[in-house]
């Protein structure tokens, strides 16, 4: 038999400081603008969401969406907060749970923050008798206004009243300014440190401690100390004669990458002061062991991940991609699951241990097709227009690569300016043409195609270098490839392409990999977003004058003229003068100047 409620008593331990309270209120909102991001790009499917959580223009990395980690666990940069393999996770627990009670049962989420599994339940006919959902009463006054304002969530919460519970409309359902009630629904503001408080409301919403439960914490127990953790887990083992509870929680804090996770949420205000049993599988099994469950299992998300069905998989892993999975599999070892039961061992835990292993990723050459930047189709686009413009303007596309092309002869100095005129426009025309096609949403998920990956200011001198590194192999490749007599051939385009690709691969988590100016400055301007932007303009002429000094040098060194093609055949061409043994000055038609060794002239023989 289960121990009554008010006879189950703890002393209520003592609160936090108000600061670190706010801290732990922040991870609410931040964890719920990622999952709502994630949504909104297909990871899953949740219509309710959007009612409760504003979208974010900000983007967020993809290992956050396939992973499951609460916010600001890394650096800042990552803005981590993924969800894929939580929510799936999870949402296979209490479906199982609700099977094998056959929904005759009670679930209690603490600390639910605007979760919305409620509603999710009953679009699939899976309701138990009672969903209660406990926060902070300052989210849950929130959470409330959204569910009185919003018909969309208020109805099904109405169509489950009983005609003599249902009177006066929505009224009845507000007790007070921290509390929402109904038949099949509750909302409760309580503090899950405050034993005594939370029992006394939990009780006024008709709580049955007869009716097996399940109860759910994600990333709750370890913002409270040891001891009021345990008092939470004791209570709700003598509480309820069958019993089950479902812990999302760290793991592995231990290492050198959990310490990084703690010392970032400390930057926020946000003390992980339950970080101690947080060490393994072991002690996460243990807290309940020892705490008066009867069964405990515990998995680590990397292993969940690798169990979800395959074609789920591929799905999720075609939205994004994905290229650092080195620190996916590190985040994901670093969460876990954990479920333990009591008064019945077979409470649907066992249905998450199903073999589907699959492994972490679909080959490397599938996952860089679903790159924005490159694919075969980028690969084939950069060759046509590359030899469809050759013959016209030279396919420069790019500022950083004309400067180039002037430096070592390929264009007039006096054609430079026009050049960049006309790139710098037509990459603002690409930016507001793909803003006008693109969904709001979508438009503003991506920043408007701006480059966001610089988001801290450690992260300039990386990217800066990385843009120059990028820059001088795209110019390389067109100067020596398309430009240069002695050297190119006809395959330029596709050594042109080829070296964006490569690029790209190599620097895209680093900088963006934008090599263009051009590129930068439209979406730059189309959606207002400039942060860093600076970076796309130096490091790219940086490479292009690094490229003009190594060309010009190597072709002094051999002690010959330049040999060079027109870009447009026949005018504004640029030849070099060289000094070398036995080297000539070239014949010129028409007037020239000498620029620092370059011989300029609207025409070269």
């Amino acid at each position: 038999m289960a121990t009554n409620l008010r006879s189950t008593t703890f002393n209520s331990c003592p609160s936090s400081t108000e600061a670190d309270d706010e801290g732990v209120q922040g991870t609410c909102e931040d964890a719920s603008i990622c999952k709502r991001f994630a949504v909104s790009i297909g990871y899953w499917d949740d219509p309710y969401l959007q009612h409760l959580v504003r979208l974010s223009k900000e983007r967020k990395a993809p290992e956050i969406n396939r992973g499951k980690w609460p916010p600001f666990s890394l650096a800042s940069s990552h803005q981590l907060s993924g969800y894929f393999a939580r929510v799936h996770g999870i949402s296979e627990l209490i479906k199982a749970f609700l099977r094998k009670t056959e929904c005759h049962c009670q679930i209690l989420n603490l600390g639910a923050g605007m979760d919305t599994t409620f509603w999710i339940l009953k679009d699939q006919d899976l309701l138990p008798d009672k969903y209660f959902e406990v926060d902070f009463p300052l989210i849950v006054t929130r959470k409330v206004h959204s569910i009185r304002s919003r018909p969309l969530l208020l109805k099904p919460i109405l169509e489950l009243h009983s005609e003599d519970t249902l009177q006066s409309g929505k009224e009845v359902l507000e007790t007070d300014g921290h509390m929402l009630d109904s038949k099949r629904y509750a909302l409760i503001g309580a503090d899950l440190r405050d034993l005594a408080t939370l029992e006394e409301k939990l009780k006024k919403c008709n709580m049955n401690t007869q009716l097996p439960t399940l109860l759910v914490t994600e990333c709750v127990l370890v913002y409270m100390t040891p001891e009021q953790s345990a008092n939470l887990i004791k209570w709700a083992a003598n509480s309820f004669e069958t019993a089950m509870f479902i812990s999302y929680e760290q793991v592995n804090m231990d290492d050198r990458f959990g310490q990084i996770m703690i010392e970032n949420l400390r930057r926020r205000q946000c003390d992980l002061a339950g970080v101690e049993p947080c060490k393994s599988l072991e002690s996460q099994k243990e807290r309940f062991l020892s705490n008066g469950w009867e069964t405990a299992s515990a998995v680590n998300m990397m292993e969940l991940y690798s169990r979800l069905p395959r074609a789920e998989v591929s799905r999720i892993e075609s939205l994004e991609f994905l290229d650092e999975l080195e620190l996916l599999e590190q985040l994901m070892c670093h969460y876990c699951l954990c479920w333990a039961t009591r008064g019945g061992s077979e409470l649907g835990g066992h249905s998450l241990l199903k073999e589907h292993k699959v492994s972490l990723s679909t080959p490397r050459s599938s996952q860089l097709c679903q790159h924005p930047d490159w694919s075969p189709g980028k690969l084939i686009s950069d060759f046509d227009w590359q030899s469809l413009s050759e013959a016209t303007s030279g396919g420069h596309f790019n500022p950083a690569v004309s400067l180039a092309a002037m430096l070592v002869g390929g264009l007039n100095l006096t054609m430079l300016l026009p050049y960049w005129v006309s790139q710098l426009c037509g990459g603002l025309l690409g930016a507001s043409l793909a803003k006008a096609v693109s969904p709001g949403d979508r438009f503003w998920n991506a920043s408007g195609a701006a480059f966001v990956t610089v988001q801290e200011p450690g992260q300039v001198a990386g990217a800066v270098l990385a843009e120059v590194v990028l820059t001088t192999l795209l110019a390389l490749a067109v100067c020596m490839g398309a430009i240069n007599e002695k050297t190119q051939g006809p395959l330029a385009p596709f050594s042109i392409g080829f070296s964006v690709t490569v690029d790209i691969l190599a620097g895209g988590a680093v900088s963006g990999a934008c090599m263009n100016p051009a590129r930068a400055f439209g979406p730059a301007v189309v959606a207002n977003h400039w942060a860093f932007h600076w970076i796309y303009w130096l490091g790219p002429l940086l490479g292009s004058l690094l490229v003009g000094a190594l060309v010009r040098d190597a072709e002094a060194g051999a002690g010959h003229p330049v040999a060079l093609v027109p870009l447009v055949p026949g005018k504004f061409c640029i030849a070099r003068y060289c000094t070398g043994p036995g080297s000539t000055a070239p014949s010129l038609a028409g007037p020239g100047f000498l620029l620092d060794g370059l011989l300029l002239g609207p025409e070269v023989l």
